[in-house]
């Protein structure tokens, strides 16, 4: 089963009358009473090499005054491709659950396969280029060569 990928255009209302691509509820949504904060988002190596896993690292914090969870996802967005790359796609998710004031540093690897989008021809490919990995808020660069 291959994923869906979220394009461009999908964001923009048309003139015929349509709406974009807005649900009432993301991935991962719901409802908490308390606020989390992201930070220190770092990716290791900046520089992908295709057999080596990328490391990313990012710290969560519950702001909040009352024990909440989070969904934290890790989205992958590619710059350019020879096909339409999609805005972003969602390659890693996991809710925690934190005390007010609690702290974790949550660990993420993404692999060869995760920098992979399908072809014209229907098969996988990986192409140099500039990815954006996305966590909360926080954005940070790399490069394929």
């Amino acid at each position: 089963m291959l994923p869906y990928d979220h394009k461009a255009f999908e964001e923009e209302d048309t003139s015929f009358g349509l709406e974009a691509f807005r649900p009432q509820f993301e991935f991962g949504f719901g409802l908490s009473y308390t606020t989390f904060e992201y930070s220190r988002l770092e990716v290791s190596p900046k520089q992908a090499r295709l057999n080596v896993p990328m490391e990313i690292a990012v710290s969560v914090r519950n702001a909040g005054r009352r024990a909440g969870a989070e969904v934290v996802q890790l989205f992958l967005s590619q710059h350019v491709a020879r096909v339409t790359p999609p805005m972003k796609r969602l390659k890693r998710f996991v809710k925690v659950a934190l005390a007010a004031g609690e702290s974790r540093l949550l660990r993420f690897q993404l692999t060869r396969d995760d920098l992979a989008f399908t072809g014209r021809d229907g098969t996988r490919v990986v192409e140099p280029g500039t990815f954006t990995v996305i966590v909360g808020n926080l954005r940070q660069e790399l490069k394929r060569e």
